[in-house]
C-alpha cells in the first residue's frame, strides 16, 4: 500500500487533539509545569531516527530539551509539535558554537540559524515572530542541533547542488541553498568545528513535546552510509568553508 503521509499526520494531529481535549475535561487538575524533555543516550540526526519528546495530556507544553553532544561530529535531532507558531521559538544555550534547524513532518527545511543576531561564535537561535515561522501550521516538525559548518543535505552524491539551507551565518535562513527543494537525507561534517564533548539547553516557546508513530516513516533515499554522517560525499564536502565567521 502506498503510504500517504499527509493523511496519516491529519489522523494523528486529529488523535491528540482528541486526547487534549478528553485531558482539558477532567476533573483533576494539573499541577505541574510546563514540561521539559533530556536526551535518551543519542538521538539520530534525521528523521526517522530523531527522538521524540513525550508528552503529559494534561500539560503539554515543552519548554526545555536538554542534550549532549558526545563528539565533534555528533548532531542531534527531535520531534516536536509547534502549537503556536506566531509564538514560536528555539534558543540554545550552551558553552560550544552551535547551529540550529528545523523542517516539516516530510524533513524538508524551514529554517536554521548559525549565531543569533550579530554575534559571531555564539549559539543559535530561531526568534519568535520570524516570517518563516509565522507562516507555519500548529503540526508536527523536527528541531535538530549541532556544531558549526556540519550542514544538512538532500543529496550527498552530488557536491554541487546539495546544500538544505542559505549560508548567512547571523541571519535565520530559509530553505534556499541548491538542495532546498528536497528533504534531508543526510548531514555534510565539518570535522573539528563545534568540537564536543559539551552540554546544551534549547529552550522553546509556542511548543509541545510530540509522539507521533507514522511521522518518522519519511523515505530513505537508500544512501545509508551518509544518514551516518559518515559517506564519502560527506566528508568531502566537510571540508569545504561553508561560512566565514568574523
Amino acid at each position: 500500500m502506498k503510504y500517504i503521509p499527509l493523511l496519516d499526520s491529519l489522523l494523528f494531529a486529529g488523535s491528540r487533539a482528541l486526547a487534549l481535549s478528553v485531558a482539558a475535561a477532567a476533573t483533576v487538575m494539573s499541577t505541574a509545569n510546563a514540561a521539559t524533555y533530556t536526551e535518551i543516550g543519542d538521538t539520530g540526526d534525521v528523521p526517522f531516527s530523531a527522538q521524540e519528546t513525550p508528552f503529559d495530556p494534561l500539560d503539554p507544553v515543552l519548554s526545555e530539551i536538554y542534550g549532549s553532544f558526545e563528539t565533534n561530529l555528533d548532531i542531534d535531532m527531535y520531534l516536536i509539535y509547534i502549537s503556536d507558531p506566531s509564538t514560536f521559538s528555539a534558543t540554545v544555550t550552551t558553552s560550544g558554537d552551535t547551529q540550529l534547524f528545523l523542517f516539516n513532518v516530510l524533513g524538508f527545511g524551514i529554517a536554521s540559524n548559525d549565531d543569533q543576531g550579530l554575534v559571531s561564535f555564539g549559539a543559535a537561535a530561531l526568534p519568535a515572530g520570524n516570517p518563516l515561522l509565522t507562516a507555519l501550521v500548529p503540526d508536527y516538525y523536527y528541531l535538530a542541533v549541532g556544531g558549526f559548518n556540519h550542514e544538512p543535505v538532500s543529496d550527498p552524491g552530488n557536491p554541487t547542488a546539495e546544500f538544505i539551507f542559505g549560508q548567512s551565518a547571523t541571519a535565520v535562513n530559509g530553505p534556499t541553498g541548491a538542495g532546498g527543494g528536497s528533504p534531508i537525507i543526510g548531514w555534510s561534517v565539518a570535522p573539528g568545528n563545534g568540537a564536543g564533548p559539551y552540554n546544551y539547553t534549547i529552550a522553546l516557546t509556542g511548543a509541545e513535546g510530540a509522539t507521533c508513530p507514522t511521522c518518522n516513516q519519511v523515505p530513505d533515499s537508500g544512501t545509508t552510509l551518509s544518514l551516518l554522517g559518515l559517506s564519502l560525499g560527506g566528508l568531502f564536502l566537510g571540508t569545504r568553508k561553508l561560512k566565514a565567521k568574523v
